[in-house]
């Protein structure tokens, strides 16, 4: 035991001479480059804390960065997806223009932008497209029936009934787990 507690009293003794060291040497030389604190940056300084703790910490921000007229909300996850749909047009977009060699990766982008975009044949075609599908919903007439269906429909990325996913356990953060969701048709539920 007494080892044991000679150990302990050497590692304190360490830990204290080492936060001494570090309380009393001179700081690192300053970057040329100033470190801007984006917390600082976004605050609102003339609202008091007290009053209104949220405007304090987020109004600058909210300031610099209103909801457009077209939107319900703004925040930086919507600047960040804004931004890649951004990206993500102007690929597509000069995918669909180049004559890209038949089977390459541009010419499968360019193709599947210009069949989203081609509204003419879109509107001429209806729901023609969909008519296997839609058959398939008509002929269900029981509970097997209704689940094959709804597998075969997880299976092309549609989610009808539910959704699942894999993702953090709100319980034990340390492990991932599958959560289902109500499904939908992309309108509001």
């Amino acid at each position: 035991m007494k080892k044991v507690n000679e150990f302990g009293s050497t590692v304190i003794l360490a830990f204290v001479l080492m936060t001494i060291v570090a309380c009393t040497s001179k700081p690192a030389e300053q970057s040329a480059v100033a470190f801007k604190d984006p917390l600082i940056e976004n605050m609102d300084s003339t609202v008091s804390p007290a009053d209104d703790f949220f405007m304090y910490a987020c109004g600058g921000w909210i300031k610099k960065n209103p909801i457009p007229g077209n939107e319900k909300s703004w925040g930086i996850w919507s600047m960040v997806q804004e931004e890649t749909y951004n990206r993500m047009r102007k690929v597509s977009e000069s995918a669909a223009e180049a004559a890209s060699p038949s089977g390459s990766n541009q010419q499968k982008i360019g193709d599947f932008y210009f069949a989203g975009m081609d509204t003419v044949t879109i509107d001429k075609l209806g729901l023609t497209p969909l008519s296997d599908e839609l058959k398939r919903i008509e002929d269900m007439t029981d509970m097997r029936s209704l689940s094959q269906v709804i597998a075969l429909f997880h299976t092309y990325g549609v989610a009808p009934v539910f959704s699942s996913y894999i993702y953090q356990d709100e319980k034990m953060s340390e492990k991932q787990a599958l959560h289902f969701n109500q499904g939908g048709i992309g309108l509001p539920d």
